[in-house]
């Protein structure tokens, strides 16, 4: 892809693209999002730093980022990763489709050689 087509696409596309071709390769894989509002009547869902996507049955999260971020994770987004990863969670930062699939894919082995 040429990096005149990235600046047309955003975060949001690719996550839908990602979410669209993992569950096509049989991953259950949903979207998570953090979800609040501010007043006396507040209400939130999820917490801060949650990432994007889930994959329960690989007890994986999957963080996705615009090819051209340059900023990467968010300090919150850092503390929940780190959190996870000391509770035995796969967490993953990636940038395309195809790094989705990768990470998916290596960690369904990674099951696989387990049992």
């Amino acid at each position: 892809m040429k990096r005149s087509d990235l600046d047309n696409i955003s975060e949001t596309t690719i996550q839908r693209a990602v979410l669209n071709e993992l569950q096509r390769h049989g991953f259950w894989v949903f979207r998570q999002q953090v979800i609040g509002r501010r007043g006396i009547r507040s209400c939130a869902t999820g917490e801060p730093g949650l990432p994007d996507l889930q994959l329960p049955a690989l007890k994986a999260f999957m963080e996705i980022k615009h090819p051209q971020n340059t900023r990467g994770l968010s300090i919150d987004q850092q503390k929940w990763r780190k959190r996870a990863e000391e509770n035995g969670i796969r967490v993953c930062t990636i940038h395309s489709v195809q790094e989705a699939i990768d990470a998916a894919r290596k960690w369904r082995e990674e099951d696989q050689l387990l049992r």
